[in-house]
């Protein structure tokens, strides 16, 4: 196949959506291969080979997280002549695109189009609801349609402008914000395992960061790694006993029914 004809995702995905996102256009999409962005990211070098080349991820307190604004710095994308991202939210407005279009234009590229994915949040800390079986099926519909009409544009290579139009909640002057999460991006979260630990190691699996390691069947969370605040630690532990303190003890927890812990796990080792 040459790479003229190839399409190249990126991804990174904490719970599921944006994997879900991605399977979904790999089977609608010919060609399409899905690459980690987790297996990457200690990388000094990647280069795109793709003509078509893509990003998904989440939105990390309205904007792009900070892990994946590196990686896109570093990435050589000069095979790529058609350039997408996909954001999974749980409906609120962002900057993530503004973001990435200033790293393009100084590698004298630009994003090609754009498009979101609402999502349920896997953020349980503040005002968190998990997603009923009811409501994910709504959600769900939606979001097959939209990856219809995503894999189209991509086919065509449809030139979109930077355009939210569908979001749920509105957040005045959020292109301002990107500073703001740049400096909590460095603050520490408390995370801990509490009685309900049976030692499993799931928590330790699944972190895409490696900043857990697992003693006397304990999980620690090293100070010195820093967190890719994906929450797949505090969702696919099966006791529900992965907390950050005074924050999730009494909140539940949301994965995709789609992906399981071993699916996210895999993203650090699938290069």
């Amino acid at each position: 196949m040459n790479n003229m004809d190839k399409i190249e995702v990126y991804y990174f995905s904490g719970t599921g959506n944006s994997l879900h996102g991605s399977q979904g256009l790999a089977k609608r999409l010919p060609n399409v291969s899905l690459l980690p962005i987790a297996s990457l990211l200690k990388k000094d070098k990647v280069s795109a080979l793709g003509a078509v080349v893509g990003f998904i991820f989440p939105v990390h307190l309205s904007t792009i997280p900070i892990f994946l604004k590196d990686f896109i710095k570093k990435v050589d994308l000069s095979s790529a002549e058609y350039i997408f991202a996909v954001a999974t939210r749980i409906g609120t407005e962002h900057s993530a695109f503004f973001e990435i279009e200033k790293i393009l234009r100084k590698k004298g590229k630009h994003l090609s189009s754009s498009f979101n994915l609402n999502m349920p949040s896997n953020d349980p800390k503040f005002n968190f609801t998990p997603a009923g079986g009811y409501e994910m099926k709504e959600l769900e519909k939606e979001v097959e349609r939209q990856l219809e009409v995503i894999s189209r544009a991509i086919d065509n290579k449809e030139q979109l402008p930077i355009k939210d139009k569908n979001y749920l909640t509105r957040i005045p002057f959020v292109r301002l914000l990107s500073p703001l999460v740049t400096l909590l991006d460095g603050i520490q979260q408390n995370f801990y395992a509490d009685d309900k630990c049976a030692g499993c190691g799931i928590c330790k699996k699944v972190c895409l960061s490696g900043k857990i390691k697992m003693s006397e069947g304990r999980p620690i969370w090293q100070k010195e790694i820093k967190c890719f605040k994906c929450y797949a630690c505090l969702n696919y532990c099966p006791n529900q006993a992965v907390q950050i303190k005074n924050f999730t003890e009494k909140k539940g927890r949301y994965s995709h029914p789609y992906a399981s812990a071993d699916e996210i796990a895999r993203q650090k080792f699938d290069m």
